[in-house]
């Protein structure tokens, strides 16, 4: 997996502890050895949760390589900014790209056993090899599920 550098936003954002610097502490924390960069627009493009994410899934840091784009996802944040609030996926073939097996796993702490059902065949008929769920205990000590 590719990742290009890292559009934080800049300024300042009102939190439980206060008035912080954009990026927080704990994103600016999460995000060292990353690529990133503040830019023009006033507020929080990257929160704490998503420099984990990324930090998690990331194996390399680049501009995007020559590829042949299969599916493309976005993501839309709650924010109003100047531009789009939105992030981008893109999964391709590279010419190197070889074979392999991704495993992708999600912690659902609110949502029914028929929606996670849902949510596995929509799965399956995307193409997974293998959709199943363990039962997990989550912040605050709610019950969830691990959606693997």
């Amino acid at each position: 997996m590719f990742f290009s550098g890292l559009h934080v936003g800049s300024g300042q954002i009102r939190c439980a502890h206060g008035i912080l610097p954009v990026p927080s502490p704990a994103t600016e924390l999460l995000l060292r050895d990353i690529p990133s960069y503040g830019g023009s627009v006033w507020g929080e493009l990257c929160t704490p949760t998503g420099a984990a994410l990324l930090k998690y899934f990331c194996q390399e840091f680049d501009s995007r390589p020559v590829m042949r784009v299969k599916k493309t996802g976005y993501g839309m944040g709650k924010k109003d900014f100047e531009q789009a609030n939105c992030i981008r996926a893109m999964w391709g073939e590279t010419d190197g790209s070889k074979d392999s097996v991704i495993e992708l796993r999600c912690n659902l702490d609110d949502m029914t056993p028929e929606g996670i059902g849902f949510a596995m065949e929509c799965l399956m008929e995307a193409g997974a090899l293998d959709v199943y769920t363990i039962p997990v205990g989550m912040k605050k000590n709610r019950p969830g599920v691990l959606l693997m």
